[in-house]
């Protein structure tokens, strides 16, 4: 039946000229194979993370490079173990350390008085739905008890995470280097404890967003990390798409500020003899071409078809045998 409405002429002799489709199209499918041990030991490190490879233009908000790769310099070489071999289904409802100050968790772990004092955790952040609001109550009335700080990220229905996960890295960096300073020393640490309402999807995928931002890992090493450290996590498509975006948004972050560093490093200096002909070359060479242009329109429109401007009309036009783009009606009117 629907494949003969399918087939229906949309209207009084009209056509469609080829194959439809009534679903919308699919987002390209993004596959994260597990990660491949090259030992056959499950306790060996498999990924390995060092504080000294922080990532350039690391995206702290308010914090500069340098306060971060400060803050950075005290902490440990981060190690991510495969825990599947020991993983038990109860694990799932405990928080586990992805870095050794950033832990992972149901939001159940927040209200577990004895883990937040064994971990010395510092910092409770929840990631939750806008529309709920148990968690905060819960999680600020643990954090009052053990004498800890606690902060939320609500995440609307229906809104992209990407524009989210630029204010939890800040939130957890700001926290880190608040402790630091705390001390006389600066040496400090923090720990914080990121919590979900199960801790395997949102708050998952927000310390994967962490990792890429501060280690430039890509997506798939970011998910197979946090997979290491807490086996029972899930990245939906949707996760792994909203990654992928920001992945692309933090390459163009830092090809931008590369670029800008590098122009500066160039241009420092270099107010000399060589600079001021070729500034004056530039002038000369713009003058006479406003001539020529000048010259052009006096001439009529005919040379607008010329170079790249021919380009384009050439490429729309002609047929398949020429290597160009045919002419393509979607409906047609039906030959009887």
């Amino acid at each position: 039946m629907d494949m003969e409405k399918e087939k229906a002429p949309i209207a009084e002799g009209v056509v469609r000229s080829a194959e439809t489709m009534c679903r919308p199209p699919s987002p390209p499918y993004i596959h994260v194979p597990p990660f491949s041990p090259r030992t056959t030991n499950p306790a060996t490190m498999l990924m390995h993370l060092s504080p000294s490879e922080l990532a350039p233009y690391a995206g702290g908000g308010d914090l500069s490079d340098e306060e971060l790769r400060q803050l950075f310099s005290y902490l440990d070489n981060q190690q991510a173990i495969d825990s599947s071999h020991a993983w038990q289904y109860a694990h799932r409802r405990l928080a586990q350390p992805i870095l050794d100050f950033l832990y992972l968790g149901p939001a159940s772990a927040a209200r577990d008085r004895d883990f937040l004092r064994e971990k010395g955790i510092t910092l409770i952040l929840g990631i939750r739905d806008s529309r709920y609001t148990g968690m905060l109550k819960s999680i600020e009335r643990a954090a009052e008890e053990v004498g800890i700080s606690a902060d939320t990220i609500d995440v609307p229905p229906m809104q992209p995470l990407v524009g989210l996960f630029g204010i939890a890295i800040q939130k957890i960096n700001a926290h880190l280097v608040a402790v630091a300073r705390s001390s006389p020393l600066g040496h400090r640490k923090g720990r914080v404890l990121v919590v979900c309402e199960t801790g395997n999807e949102r708050s998952a995928t927000f310390l994967a967003a962490y990792l890429m931002s501060m280690f430039s890992l890509d997506l798939v090493q970011a998910i197979q990390f946090v997979t290491l450290q807490r086996f029972c996590v899930s990245f939906s498509d949707t996760d792994k798409l909203v990654l992928r975006t920001y992945q692309d948004i933090l390459q163009a972050k830092r090809d931008v500020t590369r670029n800008r560093e590098q122009r500066e490093a160039d241009n420092e200096g270099q107010e000399n003899v060589r600079s001021m002909i070729k500034r004056r070359l530039s002038r000369a060479t713009s003058s006479l071409q406003q001539q020529q242009q000048g010259q052009d329109r006096a001439d009529g429109h005919s040379m607008e078809l010329d170079g790249e401007y021919m380009d384009d009309v050439e490429r729309f036009k002609g047929g398949e045998d020429m290597g160009q783009r045919r002419a393509f009606a979607p409906f047609i009117s039906r030959e009887d």
